[in-house]
């Protein structure tokens, strides 16, 4: 991964999906720990720096990464459905745009 740099890295320089290792679960790059693994973790109260503890393999910045780039997918997907929602409803009640 990039270091002191204010480019965003590229994905697969953080994880990837490789269909013959652990059958396609998105690891962290250059490890076979999954992100959902990192997910599981925070959902079960524990910290980054715990997750990282029991995962060496994985760096800090990956895990930052992975979240954010979660959280802001998550974010946008409900954006789009609200969005869609709104342009059904307008269309029901004849509002157009």
């Amino acid at each position: 991964m990039r270091k002191q740099s204010n480019v965003e890295p590229h994905p697969d320089e953080v994880f990837r999906s490789t269909p013959n290792i652990r059958g396609g679960v998105a690891c962290f790059t250059g490890t076979r720990v999954g992100v959902s693994q990192l997910l599981g973790y925070l959902r079960d109260g524990y910290t980054i720096d715990d997750f990282l503890s029991d995962f060496p393999t994985v760096t800090k910045d990956q895990a930052q990464f992975a979240i954010e780039r979660i959280d802001n997918e998550y974010v946008r997907g409900i954006e789009r459905e609200c969005a869609r929602e709104h342009r059904a409803r307008s269309a029901h009640l004849g509002l157009g745009r």
